[in-house]
């Protein structure tokens, strides 16, 4: 089963945007287990946050040494900054409620894509002429479900509401995929599934 979090997720606000910074931070503040550590005009000092969200507006994609998500007025850079690390995409479009989602999972040390865009990503990936070999332990009816709604770029949230499940139902299915996939990352596993569902 994937680790519950009791401390709050301590995030860093990134932005030479001071409104921008301002807004984030009055909207995160509000936000029951999130806590704002920080905001800071330029990445410098990460301040030990377990996330940081980076208005990338005008930014050139560059590596960061945290867990950090990328905010994105469009699509036309998400993989120049996923290739400099960025571990979620997050568009300035987005409700609050895709943010919350980035920054839960990103904190798990899952990647979040905007569900277009995952769908985008996993269609362009080639397909090998070999097959993997299959799981030694096949999936459950309900975990292939589950699979098949990740691979469609759905949050855990989304998918426990599809299948009327909650979140943690849909989290400890996604440990046991993880596991018999054999596969680390919610990316990994929806390429598999790609592959084989």
């Amino acid at each position: 089963m994937p680790q519950t979090r009791l401390s709050p997720i301590r995030v860093l606000l990134i932005s030479r945007r001071a409104l921008i910074r301002t807004g984030l931070s009055a909207l995160l503040r509000g936000q029951p287990q999130i806590q704002v550590v920080g905001e800071l005009a330029a990445p410098s000092e990460m301040l030990g946050a377990d996330v940081l969200v980076w208005d990338a507006g005008g930014e050139q994609p560059r590596a960061l040494p945290a867990r950090f998500i990328a905010l994105l007025a469009d699509l036309t850079d998400a993989r120049a900054w996923l290739a400099a690390g960025a571990t979620g995409i997050v568009l300035e479009t987005s409700p609050i409620e895709g943010l919350l989602d980035a920054i839960r999972q990103v904190a798990r040390g899952e990647s979040f894509l905007p569900r277009d865009y995952a769908r985008q990503v996993f269609s362009s990936i080639p397909i090998p002429e070999s097959s993997p070999e299959p799981p030694t332990d096949p999936l459950t009816p309900r975990e292939r479900e589950v699979l098949r709604l990740l691979a469609q770029g759905l949050s855990n949230k989304d998918i426990a509401q599809k299948l009327y499940l909650s979140v943690r139902t849909v989290e400890g299915h996604l440990a046991n995929i993880y596991g018999k996939l054999q596969v680390k990352s919610r990316t990994e596993a929806a390429v598999r599934a790609s592959r084989n569902l």
